[in-house]
């Protein structure tokens, strides 16, 4: 149920956050509850530094998934429901994604459950933590903290950045200890003898790490934003400054990107091309000439960004005024990343404009974030959860918790032939 303040003047005086409205409130139904019990407690080393305690629980059945871990948040809030090792808990779903402890259930405490105590030392590098000021999480400050670059890489690979499917956290495991990486750039440096030798890779797996990296190499303007990692820029911040910052930059000369592929390849493998395709021509630009165009913007144009705020404006700032942020973008650029700009909207589809869609299962013939891509431009929405205010559920093969949750509420479930119809 969403409640709004009618007045239009009203409205415009009280304005927006970067994420909300502050003249409407949205109350969603209550998230499905279990009760389970904390065996320990460890601590998560984020991209950021960001330190979260994270609960190991005695696996549990809840809303349609196995649950072994739940997040704590952070000190204060551990502090405050008075969480110790041992503990009865409820847990639920954050935003019907993340599993969380609600409230410790202190009626069946047995006086052996453990006090939790934060710690002073980061447990991945050992450097001292610090808590900034007006914040509620303490920070690894050390960059080169293994935890860290870890975090950063897979978040860089990840379908929401680069989308190099093929190269997982095991993979990047083997490449940190081999020294063959260091920084998400050296991903594009990475040769065949050197990805031969990692273990279990024979010819055909090599040659297809080597196709999906060099596939990687063209991505458009939103998903690279994303794929560094800067703090504050999610998804949705990302797509909001891409749309501005892109129309500052100019195209180069259009690339025949299946010819840039294969020279690629041959570049860095003893393989020719391979079966996947592109578009056959797109406009691009370099990290460097967009590291360029965002320099030029101070913080106060950073910050009047639609959709951006002060929060993220300062972080966007900082960002591209460090020394070793710019050589990693440099290092981007000779590593032949090449950045295209996005049409938000190519064409406003009836079926898909003003309307909110949720993805789940595989399909055959669409990844999940080209799924989404395309009721974006479409002028649609794309939620990670399922609500009253879902007016679709795209359903591919396996389908979970998700199509259940569509069909308790009476909302319209699609199939991939469904959706392919409303595509077209």
């Amino acid at each position: 149920m969403v409640i709004k303040v009618l007045e239009v003047e009203l409205q415009k005086r009280l304005g927006s956050t970067a994420k909300a409205p502050r003249w409407a409130i949205a109350y969603k139904f209550a998230a499905e509850q279990t009760v389970s019990k904390i065996i320990d407690i460890i601590f998560q080393v984020g991209r950021t530094g960001a330190i979260t305690p994270v609960a190991i629980l005695e696996p549990v059945l809840l809303d349609g998934s196995t649950v072994a871990r739940a997040t704590l948040h952070n000190e204060d809030e551990i502090a405050r429901k008075d969480v110790r090792i041992g503990d009865s808990v409820v847990v639920q779903k954050a935003g019907d994604i993340i599993p969380e402890v609600v409230q410790v259930i202190e009626k069946l405490r047995t006086r052996k459950e453990k006090k939790f105590h934060m710690p002073t030392h980061c447990p991945s590098c050992e450097a001292e933590l610090i808590r900034p000021e007006g914040e509620v999480v303490s920070r690894c400050p050390n960059r080169n903290c293994q935890a860290r670059r870890k975090e950063r890489l897979q978040h860089f690979v990840s379908r929401k950045g680069f989308d190099i499917d093929t190269l997982g956290e095991k993979i990047l495991d083997q490449l940190i200890e081999k020294d063959f990486i260091s920084d998400a750039a050296d991903i594009f440096f990475l040769d065949y003898t050197q990805i031969k030798s990692l273990d279990l890779f024979e010819e055909k797996r090599t040659k297809n790490l080597l196709s999906a990296i060099a596939k990687s190499r063209i991505i458009p303007i939103s998903r690279f934003l994303f794929a560094l990692g800067i703090r504050h820029l999610g998804e949705q911040t990302a797509r909001d400054f891409s749309k501005e910052i892109q129309e500052k930059i100019d195209d180069k000369q259009a690339v025949d990107v299946t010819k840039e592929k294969k020279k690629m390849m041959e570049q860095i493998s003893l393989f020719g091309d391979t079966e996947e395709e592109f578009s056959d021509f797109v406009h691009y630009f370099t990290p460097d000439e967009l590291s360029k165009a965002i320099s030029r913007l101070s913080r106060e144009d950073l910050s009047h960004v639609e959709g951006i705020g002060n929060k993220v404006g300062e972080s966007l700032y900082n960002w591209f005024s460090d020394s070793d942020t710019l050589d990693l973008i440099h290092k981007l650029t000779e590593g032949g990343v090449k950045i295209t700009k996005e049409k938000f909207i190519t064409h406003e589809n009836p079926n898909f404009k003003g309307k909110t869609f949720v993805i789940t299962g595989t399909m055959e013939n669409y990844s999940r974030e080209e799924a989404k891509r395309y009721i974006l431009q479409g002028g649609g929405k794309v939620s990670g959860s399922v609500s009253a205010k879902t007016d679709a559920v795209i359903c591919g093969s396996e389908s979970g918790s998700k199509k259940s949750k569509a069909e308790k509420l009476g909302i319209r479930i699609l199939s991939e032939k469904e959706f392919q119809k409303k595509l077209q």
